[in-house]
């Protein structure tokens, strides 16, 4: 599983020569590596059989808890609150998407 899940943080990771898996119409990698590795473990947890999770969870709860700090702080850095500037622009599209959905 801990294998599994650095082959996917792996994936979207950007090196100065190239990206594994290019977004294409833009620079930069498709995958978010923090995000990657959220979906492996959950993809992990929804496919294997209930005692093999349970003695899983055992056995990486500890790793878990370090892991998890890492990669939510990891992924919080990468959160810019500029785009609240731009929200006079996009609030009146979300506004008729939203009205729309509820008719």
């Amino acid at each position: 599983v801990l294998a599994t899940a650095l082959f996917a943080f792996g994936l979207g990771q950007e090196s100065e020569v190239s990206t594994p898996v290019p977004l294409g119409f833009s620079p930069g990698s498709a995958f978010q590596p923090e995000l990657l590795v959220i979906l492996t473990g959950s993809f992990f947890a929804a496919f294997c059989e209930p005692h093999v999770l349970h003695d899983v969870e055992k056995i990486l709860g500890g790793v878990w808890i370090f892991g998890q700090l890492v990669l939510f702080t990891m992924l919080g850095s990468k959160t810019s609150l500029d785009l609240f500037g731009k929200v006079t622009s996009v609030l009146p599209m979300m506004v008729v998407g939203l009205t729309a959905r509820f008719l």
